[in-house]
Order: C-alpha cells, then sequence, then structure tokens
C-alpha cells in the first residue's frame, strides 16, 4: 500500500483526475480498468494541446470517441480481483520512467 501511494504521490493532479474518472466508468459498468478508459477520459475532457495535437494528426475527436465506446461497451464483465489490466502497468511504468 505504501507503494501504491507513493506512486500516486507522483501523479499530476491532472493525472490523478483522469485516472479517479476513468475507475469510476469501469467500476460502474464493473469491467477491469484498462488503457482505453483513460484514454476515453483524455479525449472526452481534453486539454488544449491533445486538441492541437489529433488535429495536426487528422484525427477526428469525435470519431474516436465513438470508437473508444465500442471497445469499451465490448468489454466482458469482470469477477476478478485485479482492479486493472497490464494495459495500466504499462502506462504507469512508461510514466514513471
Amino acid at each position: 500500500d505504501n507503494n501504491k501511494e507513493s506512486l500516486s504521490n507522483q501523479f499530476s493532479d491532472r493525472s490523478k483526475v483522469i485516472f479517479n474518472l476513468a475507475y469510476k466508468i469501469a467500476a460502474d459498468t464493473e469491467v477491469d480498468l484498462n488503457s482505453n478508459h483513460v484514454l476515453f477520459v483524455i479525449i472526452d475532457q481534453p486539454e488544449k494541446y491533445i486538441e492541437q495535437i489529433l488535429e495536426k494528426l487528422n484525427v477526428s475527436i469525435g470519431n474516436l470517441k465513438k470508437q473508444l465506446k465500442i471497445a469499451l461497451i465490448s468489454l466482458k464483465k469482470t469477477k476478478k480481483d485485479s482492479q486493472f489490466d497490464e494495459s495500466i502497468t504499462t502506462l504507469i511504468d512508461v510514466a514513471s520512467s
């Protein structure tokens, strides 16, 4: 638990908000939290620079949100003890290195 708290303290306030919102979406639909939940929150409430990056890459935010919703809806409900999948561990590892 100390490691989890220590790791949490390394996140910015914005990152904490994103992960909390993503976790709520996963919990409400009874699935494990994964990186698609995090991406959905980032796209659903983008900072201005995120919008600019996606526009320069010719990515439609609306279409991306629609595709993410489809991916999230298709997730299987889980009864496992785990509350997040390995994609979250990878995100945290990359962000903290």
